[in-house]
């Protein structure tokens, strides 16, 4: 873990530099699919910016992780970290089966097309609906669709850097290193189940505003109260 750790800034610089460059588009004679015979515990399909910490993350504490991702380029680079990667289109159930998602415990998705999410979800809840589904929200609006499809295990993808770096300005404000990560914990708590409540109805504008005002209003009474006390 510590020399993953270590080595983090330094892939994260080769990727930026070197290897984004060329990322972000589809290839033009799109290539046949990756064999795969598969049996890990989690797929991760689309490995971005986003999926790119996930993958190392969970490989960090032993978790083996299959991805699956229409860029040959990232996953040539994953391969070279020795993270299982395969090139090829999740929203195909043959691809997923050869990607073991009948063994396998969960799915996280992470592509980055509002249309392609939702056919995958389609295709997992039709062909393996023993699988956990978790997804990455492209925003705010996204996020109600897919809690809205059920989807309740989803994250919006700006959410957890925008915590921490406000985490790291109460700090630099005089907060005191122990109460900035509760009152982070807090507010994300306070977020997430703001979001279920806006989410419900969020297409009446009318109530939309009310809901979020209300909920704002009721997260800074709290918060003035645990000042307080």
């Amino acid at each position: 873990v510590a020399l993953t750790m270590a080595l983090t800034p330094l892939i994260m610089v080769f990727e930026e530099k070197v290897l984004r460059p060329r990322f972000g588009t589809r290839e033009t004679n799109p290539r046949e699919p990756d064999a795969m015979n598969e049996d890990a515990p989690v797929i991760l399909a689309g490995v971005g910016r986003f999926g790119n910490f996930v993958a190392r993350m969970l490989r960090s504490q032993k978790i083996a992780v299959t991805v699956i991702d229409r860029d040959s380029d990232h996953i040539e680079f994953l391969r070279k970290l020795g993270i299982q990667a395969f090139y090829g289109d999740a929203n195909r159930h043959d691809l997923l089966e050869a990607a073991g998602a009948h063994r396998a415990k969960l799915i996280i998705i992470a592509l980055d097309e509002e249309e392609e999410i939702a056919k995958l979800i389609e295709t997992v809840r039709k062909h393996f609906p023993h699988l956990q589904i978790l997804a990455r929200a492209l925003s705010r609006p996204h996020q109600f669709q897919l809690i809205n499809l059920g989807i309740t295990n989803t994250v919006h993808q700006h959410a957890g850097s925008a915590i921490e770096l406000a985490r790291g300005a109460l700090v630099h404000l005089g907060y005191r290193a122990h109460r900035a990560p509760r009152i982070s914990e807090a507010f994300i708590e306070f977020d997430r189940k703001g979001t279920d409540e806006v989410a419900a109805v969020h297409q009446d504008e009318k109530a939309f505003v009310t809901t979020v005002r209300r909920n704002i209003a009721e997260m800074e009474s709290q918060f003035e109260e645990d000042r307080e006390r």
